[in-house]
Formats: C-alpha cells, sequence, structure tokens
C-alpha cells in the first residue's frame, strides 16, 4: 500500500515500486531511485517568486519609549521543502501568496508580504518570527513593521512549528538599521543549513 501523509493541505504519497520510489503531489510526479537518503521535511523561506525580503506589517503599530526595547513575536508565511540529500524534490507555497513594493515605486524592490496580530508570547502558528524593536533615539518611536532579508537564511523547526531567525530592528539617528540574527529563537531548535552570516542593512524609511 503506497504511503500517504499531509504537508500543510496537501496529500503526499509514496509508492513503492521494484527498485524506485513513486512520488505524487497533485499532479507533480517524480520516480526516485532507491537509496540510503530518506526524505526530510524542512520549512524553506517564503521567496514566492525569488523575493529577497519578507515584510510583516503590524495589525496595531508598536510604541516604543526613548532608549527602549521591546520583545516580541509575529506570525509568518513560510513555504515548506521536501529534500533528498542536499537536492529538493519539491517545493510547497502555504497559504495565499501576497507581495509588496519594499521603498518607492521607481527604485523599490518586491518583497513578500504578511500581516500580522504583535504577540508578547510566542503564538500558535505554524511559522513564527522573534524580533526586538529597539529605540535608540532620544524620542519616542513608532514601528509598524519589519522589512528584513530572507534570501538564502537558514530557518529553524522543532517537530510541528517554523521559525525564522531573531530579527532586530534598530532605530537611532533618524535611521533604521535591520539584522537578521541568524540565530535560533530559542534553544532546542533544529537548523535548515548551516549557520549563514549575519545580514543587516538600513532600512528605506
Amino acid at each position: 500500500m503506497p504511503e500517504k501523509f499531509l504537508v500543510g493541505a496537501h496529500e503526499i504519497e509514496i509508492e513503492e515500486l521494484d527498485g524506485l520510489l513513486k512520488y505524487i503531489r497533485g499532479n507533480t510526479s517524480k520516480l526516485i531511485k532507491k537509496s540510503s537518503y530518506s526524505l526530510r521535511i524542512v520549512p524553506s523561506p517564503a521567496i514566492g517568486y525569488g523575493v529577497q525580503y519578507l515584510t510583516i506589517k503590524f495589525k496595531e503599530p508598536v510604541v516604543v519609549p526613548p532608549k527602549d526595547t521591546f520583545r516580541g513575536y509575529v506570525e509568518s508565511p513560510c513555504d515548506i521543502e521536501l529534500k533528498l540529500g542536499e537536492m529538493e524534490l519539491d517545493l510547497i507555497n502555504l497559504g495565499k501568496e501576497k507581495y509588496a513594493i519594499y521603498g518607492t515605486v521607481d527604485i523599490g524592490d518586491i518583497s513578500r508580504y504578511h500581516l500580522s496580530e504583535v504577540y508578547t508570547k510566542e503564538p500558535d502558528s505554524l511559522c513564527v518570527t522573534k524580533f526586538v524593536l529597539s529605540n535608540g533615539s532620544n524620542y519616542w518611536k513608532t514601528f509598524d513593521k519589519l522589512v528584513f532579508p530572507i534570501w538564502e537564511t537558514i530557518m529553524y523547526y522543532s517537530e510541528d512549528k517554523a521559525y525564522y531567525p531573531t530579527i532586530i530592528n534598530l532605530t537611532k539617528n533618524g535611521s533604521v538599521e535591520i539584522i537578521n540574527t541568524a540565530k535560533a529563537p530559542k534553544n532546542g531548535l533544529i537548523g535548515t543549513k548551516n549557520i549563514t552570516p549575519v545580514s543587516h542593512f538600513l532600512r528605506r524609511i
């Protein structure tokens, strides 16, 4: 009997043939020569059509006092990658894809877009991003979104959840610096790849 299991709302079927495995998901079908490699299911950054950034808009802006920080969580979009060794066998997009312009229309970049509540404790969601809003200025600061690089970023996961690395949003002297720390948001998680370099940039206002 074929083995069947669900990834999100997608049914995966694996059938054993003579020396082969047949992988089926909807209209996708592949024949795989049997080997010592096992199928791995891991989260993948939601790059969609090849975007570099993820924009997570806060449903309610967060106001941080001068010289103070706020630590929180947001729900985040992610994809699911099925791998044999280091090869991508299949990539499953979860949910509806949305995009936004990061920057101005004439010189901006397309980014993946998601709207989320802001949580002070980790939400019960499939994919989560832990973040730090750091206001290094002498003035009150309102934060209304996170924008951070996701191209080839490491992801982390447990048995039933996925995580982006911890993101730091630092404002000082009128600029906003975004830091993808590449660090796991908590202990006990599995990384999808060898640790990636810390990525940071000055965000366009």
